[in-house]
């Protein structure tokens, strides 16, 4: 046996968004089998929409883990099969009301590869036309308007503190400046 192959593979739970597996796999010694738990999703996109003026439209979103609102940029999950652009396109639209005439991928990154198996694809969005935001039954949310500087300024304070938000923005600033 080589270290990390699979051996096994469980499916725990299902539901729409999420399945929960239980995997034994080869320890690093070669001999000792371990087991792994862990999410797995279709993958998940996030959307930083910039308007005319500069601003960039966020969202103050209700976490029911975290029991209180936190900043984000538009992020939900892909269907399975789905396009990652058109993901995009259904959550800027769901979470903001907003549709847009220019949808820039700008790569992708792993959320958490400790705990899920899960591709979340970073868009660019410009060109915003304004609309009705159309919530799923789980979501509380309002749309912000922040410059750069109030982005970051968020930052330092430990306002804007959600990961996904965090990596698409750095994602984001470093492509922009190259």
């Amino acid at each position: 046996m080589k270290p990390f192959d699979k051996l096994s593979e469980e499916i725990l739970d299902e539901n729409p968004w999420w399945t929960y597996k239980h995997d034994t796999f080869v320890l690093p010694d070669g001999v000792s089998i371990g087991n792994y738990y862990y999410g797995q999703t279709s993958g998940s996109v996030i959307i930083i929409p910039r308007l005319e003026s500069g601003k960039y439209v966020l969202v103050d979103e209700y976490k029911y883990l975290m029991e209180d609102y936190r900043y984000c940029f538009p992020v939900g999950g892909l269907k399975e099969g789905e396009d990652p652009k058109v993901g995009a396109e259904r959550e800027l639209h769901e979470e903001t009301g907003m549709t847009c005439s220019e949808l820039v991928s700008l790569g992708s990154f792993e959320p958490n590869g400790g705990l899920m198996k899960e591709e979340c694809f970073l868009f660019f969005a410009t060109g915003l036309q304004k609309g009705n935001a159309h919530l799923d039954e789980t979501e509380k949310l309002t749309t912000v308007e922040m410059s750069t500087a109030e982005i970051e300024e968020s930052i330092r304070r430990g306002e804007l503190q959600d990961g996904f938000a965090l990596s698409a923005w750095l994602i984001y600033t470093l492509k922009h400046k190259g």
